[in-house]
């Protein structure tokens, strides 16, 4: 009896030495989450418009429905003195006539761009950077037929660049590619048509036009009030064997303007201004203002 309950007690004793040993040795579980060096914003827009006139309406017009979205990102990894960045810039729009039997786009891009900067004071670095610039969906002119003239990677623009950036906070950045190289792509033959021989600089069977140049990229956002935002940014390209002709520079300057009317509710326009003799030899513009829902994240 006495040696059954002394293993018995030997059991309950060893039992809580044990728990008491692995409560002392285990690790304490975390109480934190590990640190992120990313942080991320981004903005959804959508709105439209609709028009309708009776069959008797004297000042005529013609009944349209139309819709714009656009969504932009923004990544920012931060770590000591390296950073990068990742940027996209999406806008898609359409409008239906009743007079017409198609639908014809309103705005269409696609903006990706990703930087990768090492900081040598607290305003200056070096950088090396590559960003793409192209479309969705098929493009054509309506100005005598409906001939169709572009699409997704015709033309696309894929610029690489290393040289030196300027910021300052997140309301400037400034990038100089003192080294770029530049594909101008157009990888759909169709938009040549029957007779033309070179599209947007590229040679008909070429599909790709290289060039090395100098690169120069600015953009800001900053809220001018409370209610209203802005943001903008210039690109510009030269080669360097055409240095000696400015006319022949590549300039693009994209701005959207925001106003804030309540939580959900946003004025929004945007204007873009291109200035590339590859494409025409006049500046093009283009300009969309809409009223619709807003939502950041």
């Amino acid at each position: 009896m006495e040696k059954k309950v002394g293993i018995i007690l030997l059991t309950f004793f060893g039992f809580f030495a044990f728990k008491s040993r692995s409560q002392t040795t285990s690790k304490p579980l975390p109480t934190t989450l590990p640190e992120s060096y990313w942080t991320w914003t981004n903005e959804y827009s959508l709105s439209g418009n609709q028009s309708y006139f009776s069959k008797n309406w004297k000042s005529g017009g013609v009944n349209n429905l139309a819709g714009n979205t656009v969504f932009i990102t923004k990544g920012l990894y931060k770590k000591k003195t390296m950073s990068a960045t990742f940027s996209g810039d999406f806008r898609f729009g359409l409008q239906k006539n009743v007079v017409d039997s198609f639908v014809r786009k309103t705005q269409d891009l696609i903006y990706l761009d990703g930087n990768y900067s090492h900081e040598i004071n607290q305003r200056w670095m070096g950088f090396g950077s590559l960003n793409l610039v192209s479309q969705f969906s098929p493009g054509f002119d309506y100005a005598s037929s409906r001939k169709f003239i572009s699409s997704f990677l015709a033309p696309g623009y894929l610029t690489e660049a290393i040289g030196l950036q300027y910021k300052k906070a997140q309301i400037l950045n400034a990038r100089m590619g003192l080294l770029a190289m530049k594909q101008s792509m157009v990888i759909n033959e169709e938009v040549y048509g029957l007779t033309d021989t070179v599209r947007y600089g590229v040679p008909k069977g070429e599909r790709i036009r290289n060039e090395v140049g100098m690169q120069l990229q600015v953009s800001v956002d900053k809220d001018i009030i409370k209610q209203l935002s802005f943001k903008g940014r210039y690109q510009g390209f030269v080669s360097y064997q055409q240095i000696s002709q400015p006319k022949v520079f590549d300039h693009r300057v994209d701005i959207l303007l925001t106003y804030k009317i309540n939580k959900w509710l946003r004025f929004t326009g945007s204007i873009i201004i291109l200035r590339d003799i590859d494409q025409d030899a006049k500046i093009q513009f283009s300009q969309v203002l809409g009223l619709g829902l807003n939502y950041k994240f």
